[in-house]
């Protein structure tokens, strides 16, 4: 009878801890899924940078804007279009520096837009700081710049609020 006693005891025991562990952890696991799938981003906007320059390079025709990203899978580019862990729905895309998908304007710019959900702001709050951004500003609607503006003045992979799509973005800059 004691040892079941004892077995039950651990048993409650057991449940408790892994409990406090969740309640206790739950923020750290969530936060790493969160630079986990903002990893996935960056690295899918590499990929298609890499693909665009090497395009460029290669056929010396300079991508219009508004280019489906499928054009760099077909033509043996990329390899599979990149989805988003974010959002699945909204696809990586390829824009001028104002922001514009059309015909007469090069690309500069690959992005994919991110949501706004917490989710979404957490991951561009790590991104942004890891490169050595101290405010976040750029991150709020209120204070939010055009594309161009902060493509320019940011000449680096990073996340941004488009106050228009009313989401963030991550994007990557092209070589022109």
């Amino acid at each position: 009878m004691s040892n079941v006693i004892i077995g039950i005891i651990g048993v409650v025991l057991f449940i408790g801890l892994a409990i406090a562990g969740a309640v206790y952890l739950g923020p750290q696991f969530t936060n790493s899924k969160n630079v986990g799938d903002m990893a996935k981003v960056t690295a899918a906007l590499s990929q298609i940078v890499s693909a665009v320059e090497l395009r460029q390079q290669r056929t010396g025709e300079v991508l219009p804007s508004n280019t489906d990203i499928s054009l760099l899978v077909s033509e043996g580019y990329l390899k599979s279009l990149p989805t988003n862990p974010f959002d699945a729905a909204r696809p990586y895309q390829l824009y001028s520096d104002n922001g514009a998908r059309v015909t007469n304007q090069a690309v500069l710019v690959v992005g994919v837009d991110i949501g706004s959900s917490d989710r979404a702001k957490d991951a561009c709050i790590a991104l942004e700081r890891q490169a050595g951004m101290q405010s976040m500003a750029h991150l709020e609607a209120a204070t939010a710049v055009g594309m161009g503006a902060w493509t320019a003045a940011n000449p680096r992979p990073g996340c941004f609020w488009r106050p228009l799509a009313g989401s963030l973005m991550v994007w990557a800059p092209v070589a022109s």
